[in-house]
């Protein structure tokens, strides 16, 4: 065996909260109205265009 991969969807590590601290960066510089914590954990799974044209 020469490589092992891991899908770190939550099982391995929680990375949600690098996910939302990223989002919250996005949202400031385009100087949008930051999304309550709820909601940005709505938007951690689905691919990122479907998230923000749901929003946007």
């Amino acid at each position: 065996m020469k490589s092992i991969l891991f899908d770190l969807d939550g099982t391995l590590v929680d990375s949600s909260p690098g996910i939302k601290v990223a989002f919250r960066y996005a949202f400031k510089s385009l100087q949008l109205p930051l999304p309550d914590d709820d909601t940005l954990s709505t938007f951690i799974g689905p691919p990122l265009e479907t998230t923000f044209w749901k929003v946007f």
